[in-house]
């Protein structure tokens, strides 16, 4: 709406094209960096959490859904915090890209 409100009537068609590729290129980038810091961070958290016998790329590789079937219960609370912390990483990601997506929101006319 905002690029026809904006824009003149012949360049509606590519303002508006231009939107919306901006923002499928922009999800598809987000995804790619979201996974890539939860991989690094998760890797890095089971790393550090010492646990005998627990490969982390096997735990990366099995992901969230399954992870009770891998992991024994007595280091089942240090994997999910070491989990939750990469996630929380994660979704800063996605605090930030809202940031920067308002500043363009608010320099619309």
């Amino acid at each position: 709406m905002a690029a026809r409100a904006v824009l003149l009537k012949e360049d509606v068609a590519i303002g508006v094209s231009l939107k919306f590729f901006g923002q499928t290129l922009s999800r598809a980038v987000f995804i790619a960096v979201a996974q890539n810091i939860l991989n690094n961070r998760l890797a890095n958290n089971l790393t550090n959490l010492d646990l005998p016998g627990l490969d982390p790329e096997a735990i990366i590789n099995t992901g969230a859904t399954d992870l009770r079937s891998i992991v024994p219960v007595q280091y089942l609370e240090k994997v999910l915090v070491g989990y939750n912390g990469a996630l929380t990483d994660v979704f800063w990601v996605a605090v930030g890209a809202s940031c920067l997506s308002l500043m363009g929101a608010a320099l619309t006319e």
